[in-house]
């Protein structure tokens, strides 16, 4: 089987259904390719704790990879939103 869920038959390729692995491959490619979009912009909010925003909106994106729209991008600002939001309000509470 081909990466790009195409099943070989003899000399012929038709386009099949993709594996559940090759749609995690396929997602992890769409959300990774926004990683560094998405350190800047919690870089600018919250610099102390900009990695820890950015993994849990990774963490965030796989576990609903089902749900996340094409392109990512933007649903992934809105979540690295959240996030520090999320984070200046535990930290106020400190």
């Amino acid at each position: 089987m081909a990466g790009n869920g195409a099943v070989q038959s003899g000399n012929r390729v038709s386009v099949g259904e993709m594996t559940a692995g090759d749609r995690d491959d396929e997602c992890l490619r769409r959300l990774v390719t926004h990683h560094l979009a998405v350190l800047k912009y919690a870089r600018r909010r919250v610099p102390d704790v900009a990695d820890e925003v950015v993994a849990e909106v990774f963490a965030t994106a796989w576990r609903q990879r089902s749900t996340v729209p094409d392109p990512p991008l933007p649903w992934l600002y809105a979540t690295a939103r959240h996030e520090v939001l999320h984070q200046r309000r535990s930290h106020a509470r400190r």
